[in-house]
């Protein structure tokens, strides 16, 4: 199977998986969240809330990754003493 049939697939799932009935009713507290309201309309403003949005849902949801990464050296730092407390 090509890549970019892989990359459509998994595409359309998220598609499927946003419009599900537990996500589909919070988008407009998202939007509203993210663009400030109706009194700010800053356009450079909105896209730093949404990368920031989005930075601060894939550090949430890949932070199980994160951490099996890096147990190994967390490991290796804690048995050889260091950082001394």
């Amino acid at each position: 199977m090509s890549a970019a049939v892989v990359v459509l697939a998994a595409f359309l799932a998220g598609l499927v998986s946003f419009s599900s009935p537990c996500c589909l009713p919070l988008l407009p507290g998202y939007v509203a969240y993210v663009s400030g309201g109706v009194d700010d309309p800053d356009a450079r403003r909105t896209m730093a809330a949404a990368g920031l949005f989005t930075l601060g849902f894939g550090a949430t949801f890949t932070a199980g990754y994160w951490t099996q990464l890096f147990t190994p050296l967390i490991r290796l730092f804690a048995r050889s003493g260091w950082p001394p407390i």
